[in-house]
């Protein structure tokens, strides 16, 4: 993140040796080193654009492993509507790990779902909250970055969850 507050999201053209170049200009100075995270993944689930219709909705209740996500990019998920936040669980368990969450209403929304764990995760780019929980206990949020969203992780009537080694910044 850049300091003077600003994010940056741009595309390596080549690497040679500790030289890494860019498609375009950064538009913000940066601190040295500067965080470089990879925002790509293998499966990509995506909303059809920017206007958040699509989302994803957990309702599962049994073994967190019937409901698990992992190297996934998912974008443009979500909107203000009721169970349709983005990646929704709603009483519900599952794993997240080693994802991007991008551009979206809210990244991950967690409603009376305990024993989750989301880690290693990208969240990022979303107009509400990068990361929330209501009345949810004991899930875990371990080295996930945050950053860009609204508050980026925000715990609502939620207690005995386990946070970790996560960053957040530029933004909540």
């Amino acid at each position: 993140y850049g300091t003077s507050g600003g994010t940056e999201k741009k595309t390596i053209s080549s690497i040679s040796g500790a030289q890494i170049n860019l498609t375009g200009a950064l538009a913000y100075d940066h601190p040295s080193p500067a965080r470089v995270s990879n925002l790509t993944r293998n499966v990509v689930i995506k909303g059809a654009d920017s206007t958040y219709t699509a989302y994803i909705l957990n309702l599962n209740q049994t073994a967190p492993a019937n409901f698990s996500l992992h190297s996934a990019q998912i974008s443009y998920m979500g909107k203000n509507s009721a169970n349709k936040w983005g990646v929704t669980f709603l009483s519900a368990r599952g794993t997240i790990d080693f994802s991007s969450i991008h551009e979206g209403y809210y990244g991950l929304y967690l409603q009376d779902s305990s024993s989750n764990s989301f880690t290693n995760n990208l969240v990022y780019g979303h107009s509400g909250r990068g990361i929330y929980s209501n009345i949810s206990f004991s899930n875990t949020f371990a080295a996930n970055q945050s950053y860009a969203s609204g508050p980026g992780i925000w715990l609502d009537s939620s207690d005995n969850n386990t946070l970790a080694s996560n960053e957040i910044y530029s933004g909540g």
